[in-house]
């Protein structure tokens, strides 16, 4: 080299360009700080020591060669090495924008808050010398995102698109942005535009993650069966696991929102099989179901008391037992699944779940009413209103640190509330203990009338029968006419549960009914029937629904029963069933329980002019030494009336007149039953009680079962 007049004329420049990028490359690993130094050295000498104009393509080679250095040193994760030989670039041109946006990357890759001021730095510098390169904008659309100025960056973003609309990554940073904002202000004109980024983005690559984002956005626009659509393509398209395992959450969310609960379930089952242990027992957990209390109570037991108090909880809070789902515990799936979506902060790894407003949503559904508001403290805020019992109770939720986590405002700045300052954590804390949970099972199906009675009998092995007794209106049922004859059916599902909501007995049939055409449309007939379920002496929990197949209305009903112990060493009867009429079995067949149909007033109200049918059972005579059994059946019929003054104050009723039969008889078999026909035409309208008395002859010993009845002219 030559410096005349303080100019430089570079001899063989090339050359020497190449022979520095040439040695740099092939020096091993560990000598390169050293050898980076001494070039930096004799470049850093040569720039300060004369003005530098060398030919152009020669300058251009040497800043694209140390460029192409410092970016293979970027990807190895060498950001300190690529820095020093960008700032040398820069030294010699500070122009070169494709030397800013690298160190603008490196600073942001580094992390800190001083990196990304220097990295928006030098980004703006990189899109002042190439302001059409969308690259360069999409990385600081990204760096602004990292320091939390969501404005910023979505100018950028959209000043990506706007160079390059096949910009997939922008388009959904554009989506996530707006989603964002409409998370954070409940807005459905940024969820739209949201839906149309990520729209724009899944049209240019056809990608499962694209498709999952608009669903998850349709679904905070209440649009579930859209959702549902993007979801299904989603799917198909093959997504990770990962991904997979989101999707089938958000289809069982939305499979629950339109009362699909079969899909849903299936679709939770599918989310479920792809987490693993700990997301399953997390998914799986009921803190938000029970009180503080309770739920450290169940945390004390052994596993398996656990598993039997959980099975326990579950099916009491079970709407409709008789269906394979629990649209309680699906419910419950859901709402974890919604807070996950909505109140989520991902750069802070907070999951929604476990934010103050996930727990109260989780617990109590979405509120009746909500509202938004900026506080006196200039404080994002959030109300929520939940009517609980005919109370209404409102929660509020502050942005107290700008960070998007919606919490309870602290004790020091307790809300004013009328005349009343409140801490909000004090009345959700109150408020939980008092009702851990709240669940309205509403369907837009109309509720299907029906009633029933349970008798219990001795049934085999030990077990009690129970005679259910049902009557549908005539009016529930969809009939067709067919001349002087309508048909109709209906569907009965029943189950029985243990205390520990283990499957005991169920049945599920078609019931088809043949009328005459002139009575389909008297309000005041029903089908009466019954049908038996068995289990062993025990409370249990008895579900039953009735269902009209043609319009789709249902009706629900759960229930308790005690079962009785026929299983003893002594005479015992059964229930009495009463009814205004009995079918009897054709001639030559004994008559039986099963053979008999009964036509019950389950409300046991009859005309006086009408007779009374009553069927009972008795079992465990005793039999004599000629192997026979004798007993003595008393029926009564007593007057009841309220006694006055005292009387009605404690309540019950007093007879007042009696009326009694007496029936001998004998047999050979242990147990017997008799089917009586019973005239009041005597009687004048009034309450009544008839009770049956069974004495054995054989061991003295007695049994009693009555029943009230209520006649009216």
């Amino acid at each position: 080299m030559v410096c005349k007049d303080g100019e430089i004329h570079i001899l063989h420049g090339k050359l020497l360009s190449y022979f520095f990028t040439s040695c740099y490359c092939s020096v091993r690993r560990k000598y390169l700080p050293v050898f980076s130094l001494i070039v930096s050295f004799i470049v850093g000498f040569v720039i300060s020591g004369c003005s530098l104009k060398p030919e152009s393509g020669t300058r251009s080679d040497f800043l694209e060669r140390n460029f192409e250095l410092a970016e293979s040193l970027f990807v190895e994760g060498d950001y300190r090495e690529a820095e020093k030989l960008l700032k040398i670039n820069l030294s010699a041109n500070r122009h070169h924008s494709k030397s800013h946006f690298l160190l603008g990357e490196i600073y942001r890759k580094k992390g800190t808050i001083i990196s990304r001021r220097l990295s928006v730095v030098s980004l703006k510098q990189a899109i002042k010398e190439n302001p059409d390169n969308p690259e360069y904008h999409y990385s600081l659309g990204l760096t602004y995102k990292k320091q939390g100025f969501s404005g910023n960056a979505l100018r950028q973003f959209k000043k990506v698109v706007e160079l390059d609309p096949q910009y997939v990554q922008a388009h959904r940073h554009i989506a996530g942005i707006y989603e964002e904002m409409g998370l954070r202000y409940d807005d459905r004109g940024y969820f739209n535009r949201s839906l149309e980024h990520a729209a724009m983005a899944a049209s240019v690559r056809n990608n499962s993650q694209d498709y999952y984002d608009q669903a998850k956005i349709l679904i905070q626009l209440n649009l579930f069966n859209r959702a549902l659509t993007k979801a299904d393509t989603a799917l198909m398209l093959g997504p990770p696991d990962k991904l997979a395992r989101q999707i089938y959450l958000i289809r069982g969310l939305c499979n629950v929102r339109l009362k699909a609960f079969r899909d849903a379930s299936a679709d939770f089952d599918s989310a479920m099989a792809l987490m693993n242990r700990n997301a399953l027992a997390d998914f799986n957990d009921i803190q938000f179901i029970v009180s503080p209390t309770e739920y450290n109570d169940l945390r004390s037991l052994s596993s398996y008391q656990r598993r039997l108090k959980v099975a326990r909880l579950w099916g009491e809070l079970d709407p409709d037992p008789t269906t394979s789902e629990n649209e309680r515990k699906l419910e419950h799936y859901a709402r974890q699944v919604y807070a996950d979506l909505t109140f989520s902060i991902p750069e802070k790894q907070v999951r929604g779940k476990n934010t103050k407003r996930g727990e109260m949503l989780i617990r109590y559904g979405i509120p009746d009413e909500k509202r938004y508001f900026i506080n006196d403290n200039l404080v994002l805020t959030w109300e929520w209103d939940y009517v609980i019992h005919g109370k209404t109770f409102t929660l509020q939720f502050e942005d107290t640190f700008h960070n998007g986590n919606f919490d309870f405002p602290y004790t020091a700045t307790v809300v004013e509330k009328g005349d009343t300052l409140v801490d909000m954590s004090l009345v959700a804390d109150r408020l939980v203990r008092a009702v851990a949970q709240k669940y309205d099972f509403k369907s837009d199906i109309p509720e299907l009338n029906f009633a029933y009675m349970v008798k219990q009998f001795k049934g085999n092995h030990g077990k009690t029968d129970m005679e259910i007794f049902y009557n549908v209106p005539y009016s529930e049922i969809t009939f067709r006419k067919d001349g002087d004859i309508a048909i109709g059916d209906f569907d009965i599902r029943a189950v029985v549960h243990d205390g520990n909501w283990s499957l005991l007995d169920s049945v599920s049939f078609s019931r088809v009914v043949k009328i005459s055409s002139s009575q389909v449309d008297n309000m005041k007939l029903a089908v009466s029937h019954n049908f038996t379920l068995e289990a062993y002496p025990d409370s249990v929990y008895l579900s039953m629904a009735v269902a009209n197949p043609h319009n789709g209305h249902i009706g629900r009903s759960k229930t308790i029963v005690g079962l009785r112990n026929f299983y003893v060493d002594k005479v015992a009867i059964s229930e009495l069933v009463l009814g205004r009429m009995a079918r009897l079995p054709v001639d030559g067949m004994r008559i039986s329980r099963k053979s008999i149909q009964f036509f019950t007033n389950l409300d046991n109200r009859y005309f006086v002019a009408e007779p009374v049918v009553v069927y009972f059972e008795f079992y465990n005579l005793k039999k004599d030494n000629d192997n026979r059994t004798h007993y003595r059946i008393k029926q009564i019929i007593s007057r009841l009336e309220k006694p006055k003054l005292i009387g009605r104050l404690i309540g019950g009723y007093k007879t007042v007149e009696e009326v009694m039969t007496v029936y001998d008889g004998s047999g050979v078999l242990t147990y017997e039953n008799r089917l009586l026909t019973l005239d009041l035409s005597s009687l004048k309208r009034g309450r009544y009680r008839i009770t049956i008395d069974i004495l054995d002859l054989v061991s003295n010993e007695t049994a009693s079962a009555s029943e009230d009845i209520i006649l009216y002219e």
